[in-house]
């Protein structure tokens, strides 16, 4: 997959996550991870809006976390790359996605102040989870 495709890929998502509310530290009831989905090390979550209406439900999850850390975004896209096959992950093209069983995940990683020049930068990880529904059965 080319760098353009794979820029293209994680950049997409962030712009269904730009109007999200200001990020504080998250809150003890709301979800702040899902199992199958790793975190680099160093990153928190926070909680928005959306990150407090995020659920899971048996196999059916539904929302948006949000992360920060300090690093570049390559490193973090990479991260994800590597990591996510190796939980079951794959990589839907088409759908500019990931898949796993009836999960879709969209991962955006972007720099936090983009007026900083600095190496190692607070960088943000949205995370999108949706589930598809299974089809309807007949009797």
């Amino acid at each position: 997959m080319s760098s353009k495709t794979l820029l293209f890929l994680l950049v997409l998502p962030l712009l269904a996550t730009a109007c999200t509310a200001p990020s504080q530290k998250a809150s003890a009831n709301a979800i702040t991870h899902w199992e199958d989905v790793p975190i680099p090390q160093g990153f928190e979550p926070v909680t928005t809006r959306a990150t407090e209406a995020t659920l899971e439900v048996g196999e059916f999850r539904h929302g948006d976390l949000r992360y920060q850390g300090l690093g570049n975004i390559e490193t973090v896209q990479r991260y994800f790359m590597d990591r996510l096959p190796l939980h079951g992950w794959e990589m839907d093209l088409q759908a500019s996605c990931w898949r796993n069983g009836p999960s879709r995940l969209e991962v955006a990683v972007n720099y936090a102040d983009k007026s900083s020049s600095e190496a190692f930068q607070k960088i943000w990880i949205d995370l999108r989870m949706r589930s598809e529904r299974p089809p309807l059965r007949s009797r």
